[in-house]
């Protein structure tokens, strides 16, 4: 086994959900209007203070908010007089919104498990700065270069510096004391009682370290899980402790709970894991996405399997102009409001075309002219330049054509049954790690799979007119 890749990031803001649940929508809005009102600060994901502006519009906003996406606010970062705008999703759950993330605006709060030290990106388990992280960018070759065999990552936790030095002192001590006790196979393992002494002690253990003492005990073959054997034969893979894993530096990025991704020996499949049970705001890519052999088809998800098998076995570019023709055969109706369906459908030449010259003219906007078109598609092209804001010609068509394929399914109804079908789907490409710390019985680690997909799914890109950052893929809310 050469190539495995696994992959931890946090994050977790203020969703509709914590903000409408269990019926505290009120209590939270009356909260937030009287912290504008005083021009106190709010705590955001980044560990930074905004202050809203004290304006009917934002007050307005914050009443009428009923469901994503969560309104953005005017103000100002502190200590920045620049204007800004941030959405509410991006405040930290702290105890103004029934969360336990620490409230950076009260200098007197004792620390909470925000600012406690022991998460995964403290532990400096690869050798490796957040700035050579992100110098080197590709995840492949940072697990090929910085990676974790799944056998060592114990040994890492035990020994580590930060869990054992004084500044990460009590609660350091009892993750390597859990850590120990899953190293020897007791299960469930013990949790000291003073892990319980305090709420914060216990909510950071299990929800921070609890991210990779999870996939620790996974590999050391404890815990609930009862498709393992198919798991492994999903992924073409024979012991999960050969496995190679990365956790990376950044704490920030926007998904909710902590994810990982697994390559599987021949590098042509990558398994997500979520080790909270969590799976909302992923993006995964549709090319990594593996459909079983054994996955029921029928009429129903025909033409889902179809347009996802096109974007798989075709480039970027490509892909998307021929789903998009695929769209014009068999939903018409649903692409009829697009410009560029007068144009439809493209010829393989056509097609040829953009996939040959996007990149060349997104490096130098001068390669590609609009005479340099397919004749027929000439007339597009000065109509949408005539318009402004056009920067890439191709690029700007593309995206065109990317966005008819987004809205066709996603807002207009074209293959109805796609979301049951790509939910069917994507739970075989998760895996889910669900760590309990309990008093009573002591550590408990469930697996999960194929995984429960909760959440919004749509067709998303992450593409651009001057950028094409890879097929669609897949945005979970």
């Amino acid at each position: 086994m050469r190539f495995r890749e696994f992959r931890l990031v946090e994050a977790g803001g203020v969703t509709w959900g914590t903000f409408s649940k269990d019926n505290r929508r009120e209590k939270h809005v009356a909260i937030m209007i009287q912290k504008i009102q005083d021009g106190m600060p709010f705590t955001t994901m980044d560990r930074r203070l905004f202050v809203f502006d004290n304006t009917p519009e934002n007050i307005n906003a914050i009443k009428n908010w009923s469901g994503n996406p969560a309104p953005a606010l005017t103000g100002r970062f502190q200590g920045d007089a620049k204007p800004d705008q941030l959405q509410i999703s991006k405040l930290a759950k702290t105890g103004d919104f029934s969360g336990q993330a620490e409230d950076l605006s009260d200098p007197d709060a004792a620390p909470g498990k925000e600012r406690m030290l022991g998460r995964t990106a403290h532990l400096d388990l690869h050798g490796v700065s957040k700035d050579e992280e992100k110098a080197i960018g590709d995840m492949k070759r940072l697990v090929q270069t910085k990676g974790i065999k799944g056998s060592d990552l114990l040994p890492k936790i035990i020994n580590n510096p930060v869990l054992n030095g004084q500044d990460a002192q009590p609660h350091g001590g009892y993750i390597v004391s859990i850590a120990k006790n899953i190293q020897a196979g007791n299960y469930p393992f013990p949790v000291a009682d003073e892990v319980f002494a305090e709420n914060r002690f216990h909510k950071f253990i299990q929800d921070y370290a609890g991210e990779y003492l999870g996939v620790a005990a996974l590999i050391r073959g404890l815990g609930e899980f009862p498709n393992k054997e198919q798991f492994l034969d999903f992924l073409g893979a024979q012991d999960l402790a050969e496995l190679d894993y990365y956790f990376p530096q950044g704490e920030n990025t926007p998904l909710a709970d902590s994810f990982g991704f697994i390559k599987s020996p021949t590098g042509e499949h990558e398994m997500k894991i979520s080790s909270k049970g969590g799976v909302k705001g992923a993006s995964p890519s549709m090319s990594n996405l593996k459909i079983p052999a054994d996955f029921p088809r029928n009429d129903s998800n025909a033409a889902d399997l179809e347009f996802i098998n096109i974007i798989q076995s075709n480039p970027q570019i490509t892909g998307t102009l021929k789903a998009l023709n695929f769209l014009h055969e068999n939903y018409r109706k649903q692409i009829s409001e697009f410009e560029i369906e007068k144009y439809l459908p493209l010829t393989d030449e056509e097609i040829a075309f953009f996939e040959n010259n996007t990149s060349l003219e997104q490096k130098d906007y001068t390669a590609i002219n609009i005479e340099d078109f397919p004749k027929r598609l000439q007339e597009y092209a000065t109509m949408r330049q005539n318009q402004g804001g056009v920067k890439s010609n191709t690029g700007d068509f593309v995206m065109a054509c990317t966005k008819a394929v987004l809205e066709s399914i996603n807002k207009n109804g074209a293959l109805p049954e796609f979301e049951k079908t790509t939910k069917e789907i994507l739970g075989y490409n998760f895996i889910q790690i669900f760590t309990r710390l309990m008093k009573s019985k002591g550590g408990l680690v469930r697996v999960l799979w194929p995984a429960k997909i909760e959440g919004k799914v749509t067709l998303y890109s992450n593409s651009s007119q001057t950028g094409m950052n890879g097929r669609l893929g897949f945005s979970i809310t």
